[in-house]
Formats: C-alpha cells, structure tokens, sequence
C-alpha cells in the first residue's frame, strides 16, 4: 500500500509531461500545417492562380487567425490590380483586429488604389483613434494628405465661395450665347438661369438665413435661398432694378442701369444716387462720387474725414474686412475701421483680409502680411490671393497651385502649380474653383 502511494505522485508527474508533450507536439504539427498553408499560398500567388491563392489562405485562417494571412492575401489582389477585393479582405480583417496597424496599413492603401479617398481619411481618423498608427501608416497620410479630385461640370465663370456656395456663368443654358449665372455647391447646384446674380450671405437681420441677390430672365429682382426659393423681393418705388448688390449688415446696393443706390431689404432708398455703392461689412461701406471715394455708415454718413483715389474691393463688393486698404498719393495703405494706419508700410497692390492673412504686392511680388501689418510670407509669388479654407492661391512662373500657412513653419506648396487660374477654397467640405483649359471646374480636397 506504501508502494502505491508513492507510485501515484510519480504518475501524476509522468501524465503533466506526456501533456506537455502532447501540447508541444499538437502546437508544431499547427505552425507546420499553418506554414505549410502560408507557402501554398504564396506559390499560388507566384502563379497568378487566384483560386488556388483564395483556398490557401483561407485554409491558413482555419489553423490560426493572423492579420499577415489577411496582409498577404490582399498584396496578392493588389499585384494584380483587382483592388475593390483587396479592400474586401481588408475590411473583414479589421473587425478581427479593429487595432491591427498591418491591417489598417493595407486597407488605407487600397482606398487610395481605388480614389475611395473620403473613406481613406475616415479609416484614418479611425485608426488613430483607436491608438493603432505606425510609421509607415503616418508616412502615407502624410503623403496623401492633400489629395484632391476635380469634378466634371464645366463653367465659364466661378467666383469664390460664399456661405459654401459659387456663383457660376455658363452659356452653355441659353440658345443665343446669353451668359446665365447659377450656382454650384459640393451639395448640388442651382442651373444658370440669372441674367445677373450675387453671393449668398446670411445676415442676422434676416435670422440667419443665407439669401442670394438674382435677376431674373423676365426683369425681376429678388433674393433666393439655397434652394432656389425666392425669399425677398426688392422693388424700390421708382427704380427699375438691373443689379442688385450683397445683402449685408442690413443693407443692400441696387443698380438702375446708370447709377447706385443704397437700400434695405423692406425695399426702401436709404441713400443715393452714387456713382458706386460697395457692400458693408460690420457696418462699414464706401461710396464713388466722382473720382473719389468715401468711407460710410449704413446710413450713408461719411464717418472718416479724409477721401481716397482707389480702394480695394472683392468679388462680393467688400471693401472692409479685418481692415480696409485705401489708395493715397499713389500707393495703398492698410487702414483700421477709424481711418487710422494699421502699418507705415505702403502697397503696390492687395487683396483684403481672409483667415487673418492678405495678401499684398510689393517690388512687383506677392506676399502676405498678418492683420497687424507683419509681412509672414516674404515677397514672392508672381500672384496671390488671399486665404480661406486653410489655404491661399498663389501663382508662379504662368501656373496657380496652393500652400498652407502655419506661425512658425511658415508657408508650404501642397497643390502643385498646373492651373490657370485658382479661387479660395470653402471652409467645409474643402472645394474650390480651379480654371483648366479655359473652364472653370470645381476642385475637392478630402483632408
């Protein structure tokens, strides 16, 4: 009985090492079959013998679940261009190891193999979320991060977007070459049917509504919403309305054929007639009277004493932004909303304040300047537009590309130079206009 109970420890002993065995035994017959699967697989691939490739691999997954069985199945679909199936693979593989930096590797990849680029970045925000970036993954965002596409709708004319929306020329809509305006959104477009129409803006006298100022083929004068739906209809007693102007800070300019006049959106004349009339911004407008101009108030008071030759405007009729550039003796200066000079330094030529920056011509070279006066970007560019969106159009040597602005890093080329000529960019979704071979169509940045 003794004997017995020494035999048992010694038993028990003899049992855990024939288990272990077992498990040793059982764990390199499953890495030999799981190898044995891997290299069929890659034979099958050398062979470009697809069905062979799929029966493999998945065998492979039977034995164990890797992510590299998922990696090199798909570099297989991607060798031989078949990328909507590697992008397959590699979207089951993630709800397997949805932390798998190889797996978000390679389906980032394919996205980018089949121009999926909204996905592209929407894995990639995923990815590091969840913590699972690596080099390689952040080198191939980094060289994809300025992607874009151009749409396939043609214009004559675009002008820069306002309230995400372009308005756009097209004669493409008239039998007789008549150019009709409409406008085009990354959402959708308004068919050109304007004989003259203006920028949308909203305005918190009108609650906050974004209203465009049209003319109708018939004559009418009206402002629409961004469905098309007429909203206001201006009609001021004794004026036949050609044009009418932005609609901001509660007023509005209307153009008789001949003169200006300065009106609210209830139709009344507040002031007028003027040989121009700008549209305000935070209140501040300019008139043209004669060969000089004036800075005013909504209600058509002059508010700086002194007058100027010139002023800069842009393509919505704005003269203030951030500060207003006037025409003395010659030469531009950057004024505040007093009258009174934001930097000693004089311009050649300017565009106005966007995103804190405006670009400004010296010596025959575009830079730009900070809303104190501070050159940040030297001078030059051959032109230059102001920024928006993040970026600003710049031109060099003939062509227009776009660079990126950042205190410290300075300024960075990230859309080559190849167009002939380029608008800002919208603030959300990331589009813009771009002129190639003499249309305009609309650029999309996925960033």
């Amino acid at each position: 009985m003794k004997n017995y109970k020494k035999l048992i420890p010694l038993g028990l002993i003899l049992l855990m090492l024939l288990s272990c065995y077992s498990l040793v035994s059982n764990t390199i017959s499953e890495r030999n079959e799981f190898n044995g699967y891997m290299k069929k697989g890659q034979e099958a691939a050398s062979k470009n013998i697809a069905i062979d490739v799929d029966e493999y691999y998945e065998k492979a997954l039977e034995v164990k679940s890797l992510p590299i069985v998922y990696s090199e199945w798909a570099k297989y679909y991607e060798s031989i261009q078949d990328y909507k199936t590697a992008v397959t693979l590699g979207e089951t593989a993630l709800e397997t190891f949805p932390k798998s930096p190889e797996v978000y590797l390679f389906l980032l990849r394919n996205y980018l193999n089949i121009k999926d680029y909204e996905t592209f970045f929407d894995a990639y925000k995923k990815c590091v979320s969840v913590k699972a970036t690596n080099k390689d993954i952040k080198e191939l965002y980094e060289k994809n991060k300025y992607v874009y596409t151009i749409e396939m709708d043609t214009y004559t004319e675009a002008f820069p977007f306002s309230n995400g929306v372009s308005r756009v020329i097209s004669v493409d809509y008239s039998d007789d070459g008549t150019p009709y305006y409409g406008y085009a959104a990354a959402a959708g477009t308004i068919t050109p049917q304007y004989l003259n129409a203006g920028d949308f803006n909203s305005d918190e006298i009108s609650g906050g509504i974004s209203v465009a100022p049209v003319v109708d083929a018939n004559g009418n004068a009206y402002f629409i919403n961004k469905e098309g739906k007429k909203k206001y209809d201006i009609s001021p007693k004794g004026i036949t309305v050609k044009q009418l102007g932005f609609y901001s800070s509660g007023v509005l300019s209307v153009y008789d054929g001949k003169e200006y006049y300065l009106c609210d959106i209830k139709s009344k004349i507040l002031g007028g007639p003027y040989e121009y009339v700008t549209t305000f911004n935070n209140g501040i407008g300019a008139i043209k009277e004669g060969s000089v101009w004036k800075i005013i108030n909504t209600k058509g008071k002059q508010i700086i004493n002194q007058t100027f030759e010139d002023l800069i405007i842009d393509s919505k009729e704005i003269m203030f932004r951030g500060g207003m550039f006037v025409k003395s003796n010659g030469v531009y200066y950057l004024l505040n909303e007093k009258g009174e000079k934001i930097t000693d330094q004089s311009f050649e030529d300017a565009r106005l304040f966007v995103d804190g920056l405006a670009a400004v011509k010296n010596n025959g070279k575009w830079g730009f300047i900070n809303n104190k006066g501070k050159l940040v970007i030297d001078y030059k560019y051959h032109d230059a537009k102001s920024f928006s969106g993040g970026f600003a159009p710049v031109k060099l040597n003939g062509l227009w590309g776009y660079i990126t602005y950042s205190e410290g890093n300075g300024d960075k080329l990230v859309i080559n130079y190849q167009f002939d000529d380029a608008l800002g960019f919208a603030n959300s979704p990331k589009v813009s206009f771009v002129k190639i071979d003499n249309v305009w169509k609309m650029l999309r940045l996925y960033i």
